[in-house]
């Protein structure tokens, strides 16, 4: 029949253009907002549930999986590699690492009672606290 069904395909193929370009405006706008946690911290090892930006962390870990079940694509893959991207997580620092860094406290500190809250390193005083929970 005349007229039918070719309007309908070109429709199609319109609204899977719209999704690639939307789909890779917002990988490009994730890679932008890498680019600037790297220019501020210096890696680009975004943790998971990073408070300043709570996606971020799932985009990274996100790129971290396709590249290694092989759906990254040649080119977002070189983006990465141009800023140094990590493509491995950091594994956790091990019990005696951690330690070391209350050894350390306790130098400067004169001390080992770690507060509770800690901003200078949240995860040693997270840490201390196990370590006391767990000795009771």
């Amino acid at each position: 029949p005349e007229g039918g069904g070719g309007g309908e395909e070109e429709a199609e193929g319109t609204l899977d253009d719209v999704r690639k370009y939307n789909f890779q405006v917002q990988w490009e706008a994730k890679y932008q907002e890498l680019i600037d946690y790297k220019h501020k911290y210096g890696h680009t090892n975004v943790p998971r549930e990073w408070k300043e930006n709570k996606t971020l962390g799932v985009w990274v870990r996100t790129q971290r999986r396709q590249r290694k079940s092989g759906k990254l694509s040649d080119n977002r893959a070189a983006k990465l590699e141009e800023i140094e991207f990590s493509w491995h997580a950091p594994r956790p620092p091990t019990w005696e690492e951690t330690f070391e860094e209350l050894k350390t406290f306790k130098e400067e500190n004169g001390h080992c009672c770690v507060p509770r809250f800690y901003p200078p390193n949240q995860k040693l005083a997270a840490w201390v606290q196990t370590q006391r929970r767990f000795r009771k």
